[in-house]
């Protein structure tokens, strides 16, 4: 039913432009609170890969020590991250952490279903660091 009077046209046009505007208002809010929970998690996941990283200078494929470095993970690492070493071509070297699924991962950080990984050079190795986003999604959407 369409309002016919001048009053009843203005009613409907303002309540149709205000839930617009709030829709506009709840989209740019998720957007914004969606990029900064992934930088703060990217802060995190790049200062473990870096940290990682220093470990694995002058180390190369052939001689590398994986009990020493496994060891040095562990101390490192956050206790809800996941890091591998792979070499460039994509076999995983070694890594600890929740069973997280961080194949194929470039350089940079990249949401990957509800897993957030970021990948750094490390000579011949690539430090991969992935966590869950499970929670932050869960807190985003409820």
């Amino acid at each position: 039913m369409k309002p016919t009077t001048l009053a009843g046209r203005i009613a409907t046009t303002q309540t149709l432009v205000t839930l617009l505007a709030l829709g506009v208002a709840v989209a740019a809010t998720a957007a914004v609170v969606t990029g900064l929970q992934h930088r703060r998690e990217d802060r995190g996941l790049h200062e473990a890969a870096e940290r990682v990283s220093r470990l694995l200078e002058g180390q190369e494929v052939a001689t590398f020590g994986r009990s020493w470095i496994e060891n040095e993970i562990e101390e490192l690492r956050p206790s809800s991250m996941r890091v591998e070493i792979r070499e460039h071509a994509g076999q995983l070297v070694t890594g600890a952490g929740p069973a997280l699924d961080l194949r194929g991962s470039e350089t940079g950080c990249q949401s990957r279903g509800d897993v957030r990984v970021c990948a750094i050079g490390a000579g011949p190795f690539m430090v991969v660091v992935g966590a869950s986003e499970a929670d932050d999604l869960a807190t985003r959407d409820g």
